[in-house]
């Protein structure tokens, strides 16, 4: 079975960026928001568009497609393979890597000028969805530490970040 690293963090840790980075340095990769998650009603468990306003966003959360990741991760034979995101739920599929990097933020304060400092349109720009990420930030990044995650200080040059899971990667 093929090598599996999880980096994950909350919203704006830099996930979608290394996906990027590693991406164009040849690894095989995948980012969670893009196919392997979708939002759900807490209650039914329904399917939902993209919550536009702080109720909405209450009665949602971020779910993994297990199945669809599952095949990722299966259809990778012989080489390593780093998937970037977070969900909701996401600790319940941690089993699934061999490896779990935390891109971690120090602070409150320090998540919260990240989030203003994000393009419009990004998640965690509009006051509801910044609210959220400030509000379950450090529960999230606890819960990862809990289950075995390599804490990273997200502020930390690029450069090092990648070099710490790159290390990771090739070690054999």
């Amino acid at each position: 079975m093929s090598k599996r690293i999880l980096v994950t963090g909350v919203t704006g840790s830099g996930k979608s960026t290394l996906e990027k980075i590693f991406n164009q340095k040849g690894y095989e990769t995948s980012d969670i928001d893009k196919g392997f998650a979708e939002w759900r009603n807490k209650e039914t468990g329904e399917v939902e568009p993209h919550p536009e306003s702080a109720d909405r966003l209450a009665a949602a959360f971020w779910a993994l497609r297990a199945d669809e990741l599952k095949e990722r991760l299966s259809s990778i034979d012989g080489q390593p393979i780093l998937i970037f995101g977070s969900t909701n739920d996401l600790d319940d599929y941690t089993n699934l890597f061999n490896t779990i990097f935390l891109l971690e933020y120090p602070d409150a304060e320090t998540l919260r000028a990240r989030l203003a400092s994000r393009p419009e349109g990004d998640y965690g720009k509009v006051p509801h969805e910044r609210d959220s990420a400030l509000a379950y930030h450090q529960d999230y990044q606890n819960k990862m530490k809990e289950l075995g995650a390599i804490a990273i200080d997200c502020m930390l040059p690029l450069e090092q970040i990648v070099s710490i899971i790159e290390a990771e990667v090739k070690d054999e």
